[in-house]
């Protein structure tokens, strides 16, 4: 009995991967109107009546042959192909299936490697609220369930960006499990009403697509932190069971629900990376510190922010800076365990020029935790500043394996290899980057960079016009154009960039260092170095980091004032 009660969802599953339901209904639909089509035409041209029953009879006869050929056939993009046999029970899991394999590449799969043991991966939970406006709270409860798994010797866990990569994909468990490598995947979906939460969770197995585990939890919101607990351990205990270390009984991070839910909503604006996002991000990391003065990960997600904002060129080294500074080092004091907090620590100290200090943190961060993919990102461009060109590439290469699917890490390899001088690799690794996301600025620009290295002038000011409208005009976008024109011949174009940066800088910050870039390419040194210098006395501007290493200097380094700021950054050797 318990045999056929599991076969018959199966069938019915089959039926419906194989489209033969769909198949039924429109053969049922298009027999239909051809009857009613003939009975009432044909008389009218004099055909005789047995000519209606033949057309009938030749329908009957046809809809098992249809429903046959809907088996065992699919519709592709690549033409009419043979439908691949493959467990139904792979339709059961929430994960989307619209993604369809053909024998080929079902062959390939198998004569790959299997995943890695306890190798596992979280997708983004759903919100089930119907309020775009919860999306952090769904968002921010399978980061927080992915940090809790990372913690647990025995498992591998995906990086949060590859999982969140796939999250309005419609792939197949399995194909999902190729890309992210894994073995199994958990996903489901939050609600919150008043002050309950209900969480339901499945964890899949990639390689058959079976459902093997499946859990409901309902609480009030202030045992949130207790349910997250539950499900972590429920998933280690089926993935890795006596394999994995234990769940260690650490003391949430904070036990304010407010201030979580504040942190959650932070890093959901964190993690949107504009500059509007990164105010909002501080907005709501304030916050949450005000609930909860001791919550170290909430004052390391606000030295982030403020570091953000100062590399991206949204605030001067001067002001955000010291806010940075001082909320890395309190969520230290806190938590010296924490390693969020020491690349939090690491990104300060590199906009210092304390470049030994900067690579003391990161070290110390990847040392607390080896997975952590964007420690290697960001500790991979400081050895290019430095120009340690093939630790930097081996870095940036190790961050991508720890997190293939995130578009800005791939991005950063780009940058990595176009200040490391590799040109050419640069442009094939950006070209990848994009196909990620056609519309991701911080890719599209070092993109265009290559092009002006390579010799492609007229490529490069396309891709930097291009740059300029993704990323909504931002100033280093801009500055980077006019410097492209400059090459190109079109200094009127150029000229008119630069009023429009110098009338956005009377309005907002706009790094000196930016306002420098088009002059090299008028060959205005002396004017160029004014702001190169400005950026430094004046603004402590971020950008000076690249100093030692950006092409697009190569043209001051013979002068004895770019020296001299090589030396007050410590990047001698330039």
């Amino acid at each position: 009995m318990n045999d056929l009660q599991t076969r018959i969802p199966r069938f019915f599953s089959e039926l419906r991967r194989r489209k033969v339901i769909r198949v039924m209904i429109a053969y049922a639909v298009g027999a239909y109107v051809t009857t009613e089509v003939s009975n009432e035409v044909l008389p009218l041209l004099g055909i005789p009546e047995s000519v209606n029953r033949i057309i009938l009879i030749i329908l009957l006869l046809g809809f098992p042959v249809a429903l046959a050929l809907a088996w065992a056939f699919d519709i592709t993009p690549r033409g009419i192909e043979r439908t691949t046999e493959r467990s139904a029970a792979g339709q059961a899991s929430g994960v989307n299936t619209a993604v369809s394999t053909t024998e080929p590449e079902v062959a390939a799969a198998a004569a790959r490697a299997s995943p890695p043991a306890g190798a596992i991966a979280a997708l983004p939970f759903t919100n089930l609220s119907g309020d775009p406006a919860q999306d952090y709270l769904s968002d921010g409860l399978t980061e927080e369930l992915i940090l809790a798994l990372s913690r647990v010797h025995g498992l591998r866990v995906a990086a949060r960006t590859s999982c969140f990569a796939l999250k309005r994909a419609t792939l197949d468990v399995q194909e999902i499990g190729r890309r992210l490598n894994v073995g199994h995947v958990v996903d489901g979906g939050v609600r919150v009403a008043g002050n309950r939460i209900v969480l339901s969770a499945q964890l899949v197995d990639t390689t058959t697509g079976y459902v093997v585990w499946t859990e409901s939890y309902e609480r009030d919101l202030g045992d949130i932190f207790a349910m997250q607990r539950e499900l972590a351990r429920a998933i280690v205990d089926r993935v890795a069971g006596d394999a994995a270390s234990p769940l260690e009984p650490v003391r949430p991070p904070t036990l304010n629900v407010e201030a979580f839910k504040l942190y959650l909503r932070g890093r959901y604006h964190w993690n949107r990376r504009t500059e509007t996002d990164l105010r909002r991000a501080i907005e709501f990391f304030e916050q949450a510190i005000v609930r909860d003065r001791s919550y170290a990960i909430a004052w390391a997600g606000l030295a982030d922010a403020y570091s953000l904002l100062v590399d991206y060129g949204g605030m001067s080294g001067l002001e955000g800076l010291d806010h940075a500074r001082d909320a890395a080092e309190r969520a230290l004091r806190m938590d010296p365990t924490l390693a969020e907090a020491y690349t939090s620590l690491a990104l300060v100290r590199q906009f210092e020029w304390r470049w030994a200090d900067a690579e003391a943190a990161f070290r110390r961060s990847i040392a607390l935790r080896p997975e952590y993919s964007v420690a290697y990102q960001r500790y991979s461009l400081l050895l290019a500043w430095l120009r340690r060109s093939d630790e930097a590439i081996r870095t940036a290469r190790h961050a991508e394996s720890l997190d293939p699917l995130a578009v800005f890490v791939a991005a950063s390899t780009g940058w990595v290899l176009y200040y490391t001088r590799r040109f050419q690799e640069a442009n094939e690794q950006l070209v990848r980057a994009l196909e990620m996301d056609p519309h991701f600025a911080a890719a599209r620009v070092p993109l265009g960079l290559t092009h002006l290295q390579l010799g492609s002038i007229d490529d490069a000011v396309d891709h930097l016009a291009q740059a300029v409208t993704d990323s909504g005009r931002a100033a280093s976008a801009l500055a980077l154009h006019a410097h492209a024109l400059g090459l190109a011949g079109d200094h009127e174009a150029g000229r008119e960039i630069i009023a429009e940066l110098e009338a956005k800088a009377k309005q907002e910050y706009v790094s000196s260092y930016y306002l420098a870039l088009p002059h090299i390419a008028l060959n205005e040194h002396d004017t160029a170095l004014d702001r190169l210098e400005t950026a430094l006395e004046q603004e402590r501007a971020a950008q000076l980091a690249y100093l030692g290493a950006e092409p697009l200097l190569d043209p001051l380094r013979d002068s004895a004032r770019f020296r001299a700021l090589l030396e007050r950054t410590g990047l001698t050797g330039g």
